[in-house]
């Protein structure tokens, strides 16, 4: 695994454990400013309980490497009722923000969906 795909992976491990509102702008911890890039996110994985992981390309075709979709505080993966009340299956493809800090002491990396929150569906 390379270093910033590992980098990647523990920021959005991480990412849950602050809380956020809708607007990406406000995080518990202080203020924080996000750089936001519109794109697709492409599920490659979709195994509820395990990996659910997806490849993100921009807009403009910039590539970046798997990310894992997580729900919840704890950064759980999301069960596969979830998985498929959302219609996540290997080869969906969806609208997604890569949202990446410039400034505070929030989550760096952030996704956010076009058509669903991944915590539409938490496991009670």
């Amino acid at each position: 695994m390379s270093l910033p795909r590992f980098f990647l992976l523990l920021a959005l491990a991480l990412a849950p454990l602050t809380a956020c509102d809708e607007s990406v702008d406000t995080f518990v911890g202080g203020e924080c400013t996000y750089e936001e890039t519109h794109g697709t996110c492409t599920f490659v994985e979709a195994t509820g309980g395990a990996d659910a992981t997806f490849d993100f390309v921009s807009d403009d075709g910039t590539i970046l490497d798997s990310a894992t979709l997580v729900v919840g505080d704890g950064g759980s993966p999301p069960s596969q009722d979830c998985l498929d009340t959302l219609g996540l299956a290997p080869g969906v493809e969806v609208g997604c923000t890569l949202n990446e800090i410039t400034e505070g002491t929030c989550s760096p990396v952030v996704f956010a969906f076009d058509d669903f929150t991944t915590n539409a569906c938490l496991d009670g």
